[in-house]
């Protein structure tokens, strides 16, 4: 498979009388190669994976339920809403 490919869920297709395997890239079907299992075995992995850690802190569905329910009192000035008097 492509190393583009990695991290990624893909439909391969299988033509039963010629034993081609292919898969589906942007509506054309691209024939894969089988590969050589004796330089398969030797060569390291390519780390192809996205970067698992996160760029900031993540925002939850619990956290946006929380602040929608549970909203400050005071507003960013520091004074009370209209609602308090």
């Amino acid at each position: 498979m492509p190393l583009g490919y990695a991290g990624r869920n893909v439909t391969i297709y299988s033509d039963v009388l010629t034993a081609e395997i292919s898969f589906l890239h942007k509506g054309q079907l691209i024939m894969l190669e089988a590969p050589d299992l004796g330089r398969n075995a030797r060569e390291p992995r390519a780390d192809a994976r996205p970067d698992a850690s996160p760029k900031g802190p993540i925002t939850t569905a619990a956290e946006l339920h929380f602040n929608r329910d549970y909203s400050p009192i005071v507003s960013s000035d520091g004074g009370f809403p209209e609602i308090f008097g």
